[in-house]
Formats: C-alpha cells, structure tokens, sequence
C-alpha cells in the first residue's frame, strides 16, 4: 500500500523548503516527491500480537490468584 501524503492524516509537512514531510507512523522524514510505502498495515500487526500477548497475560494472572 503506498503512501497518500497530504490526505492522510497521520501526514504532517515538516520543511516546507526542503519539501519533506513527516509520517507520524513512523515519526521519520521523507520527500514529498519520492514514493514510500505505508505503515498502518504493519502498525496494526504489532497492535494485534500485543493484544494477544496482554489477553494471555491476563488469563496467567487470573490463574495465580
């Protein structure tokens, strides 16, 4: 999935002059002109295995109580 820029609104332009934007997903720089790939879909992975390891946690303290 490729990167929407300025419709996304995770999007924020950080140097007008130099013409790089910043992706608040991954807090990095990038061109405006050049093509990047977004990140949401990977974002949301990790989210979801952190999920999943607090769920199995949670079940781990239940059982020493």
């Amino acid at each position: 999935m490729k990167c929407i820029k300025e419709k996304c609104r995770y999007y924020s332009e950080h140097d007008f002059y130099e013409s790089y934007f910043t992706c608040k997903l991954d807090t990095l720089n990038h061109k405006k002109v050049s093509d990047k790939d977004c990140l949401i879909l990977d974002i949301i992975q990790d989210m979801e295995d952190d999920i999943i390891n607090l769920k199995e946690y949670a079940k781990h303290i239940k059982s020493v109580q």
